[in-house]
Formats: C-alpha cells, sequence, structure tokens
C-alpha cells in the first residue's frame, strides 16, 4: 500500500537587518481563494483550514531579517495572491532592505523576486499571482508591462484591502508609527494655531 503524500507550497519572507535604511518589521501575507470571498494568512491570522487544506504563517517576526514562512498543505485550486506590507514607516524603504521572497513546490524553488532598489511603496507584490491548476500544476504569474507600469506592484486589488485580517497600520510598531505621524500632524496644527492666535492679540 503506497503512503499519502501531502502536497507542500511555500512562500518565504527575508529582508535586511542590521545598519543602513532597512525596514525593521515587514509582514508576509497570503490571501487564499477559500469560500465566498479571499482569506488572508497573516500575523493577525496565522492559520486556515478549509477542508482537508490549510495555510500556515510560522513567525511574525518584527524586528529585523525573517524568514517568515506560510506553507501550504493541500490546497485546491485556485489563484493564491502574496504581498508583503511594510510597517516600519515612514520613510518606506522596501527596496533598499534586501527584501526577498521565495516560492517553493516541495523542495524545488519555483521563483526567487526582490523588489527594485528605488521601491519605495508600503506594499509589495512580488507577482500578479500563483496559480494552481485542476492537475496540480503550480504556476507563477507574472504582472504584463501595461499592469507594472500601471503600479501593479504597489498595489492590492481592492477586494483585499479591506480583506478580514488585513490591517492598515498593521503590527504594534506600524500602529505606533502611524498614531505618531498623526500625533505630529495634531501637534503643528496646535502651535501653528496658537501662535497665528497669538499674533491676531497683538
Amino acid at each position: 500500500m503506497c503512503p499519502l503524500t501531502t502536497r507542500r507550497i511555500q512562500v518565504v519572507l527575508n529582508w535586511g537587518a542590521g545598519d543602513g535604511p532597512h525596514v525593521r518589521d515587514a509582514d508576509l501575507y497570503l490571501a487564499c481563494p477559500w469560500g465566498p470571498s479571499m482569506t488572508l494568512v497573516s500575523f493577525t491570522e496565522r492559520k486556515l483550514t478549509h477542508k482537508k487544506s490549510s495555510a500556515e504563517l510560522d513567525v511574525d517576526d518584527m524586528d529585523y531579517g525573517g524568514p517568515e514562512t506560510i506553507t501550504l498543505l493541500d490546497p485546491p485550486d485556485g489563484d493564491y495572491i502574496v504581498w508583503v506590507h511594510s510597517y516600519s514607516g515612514p520613510p518606506e524603504v522596501l527596496g533598499e532592505s534586501k527584501v526577498r521572497i521565495r516560492v517553493l513546490d516541495g523542495d524545488r524553488v519555483l521563483g526567487e523576486f526582490s523588489p527594485p532598489t528605488q521601491f519605495t511603496a508600503r506594499e509589495w507584490r512580488p507577482f500578479k499571482a500563483l496559480h494552481l491548476d485542476q492537475d496540480g500544476v503550480l504556476k507563477i504569474v507574472a504582472f504584463d508591462e501595461k499592469e507594472r507600469a500601471a503600479g501593479a506592484a504597489s498595489t492590492l486589488p481592492a477586494d483585499l484591502e479591506s480583506a478580514v485580517g488585513y490591517f492598515g497600520c498593521g503590527s504594534i510598531y506600524g500602529c505606533l508609527g502611524m498614531m505618531g505621524g498623526g500625533f505630529a500632524f495634531f501637534f503643528v496644527f496646535f502651535v501653528f494655531m496658537h501662535a497665528k492666535r497669538a499674533r491676531s492679540r497683538r
């Protein structure tokens, strides 16, 4: 009797560490076509199951470097969307952070991707989709020239921007960073209005 085998697909994220313009906290996301809408695996929902399939993020590395790995076991066919979100800006320096995505199908490396050095967006999509067909063939679907020119690599599809499990501020570092930016704005605004009021009294 032949032993049952499990199909394993992995997406691995690494990024820079130490001195230099590196992001401290970059997070890996995977949107799975499981159900009426896309469901996300990320630091907020580290494991999903669907019938006999599962998707799981091993760790949420918030202190440089990674790796962070999402493992799919026996996934059904469909298009899987992968992206990285920087939670350490501004400034956004994903392109200078030695970010690298590897896709493995079993023990075979299907592809490796890094953003351009000048890449400064908060989101980075290394490719359009991981497409798994009904025969179990996995392919990486690249953006075409028109999509790249339109900024597809730095833009999430509209249905993913509001998907359950995705937060614009992200991890604690990102939330604090965004809150800090908001406080800074209101502080400057307060100083400006106070100075304006003081001038008007003269």
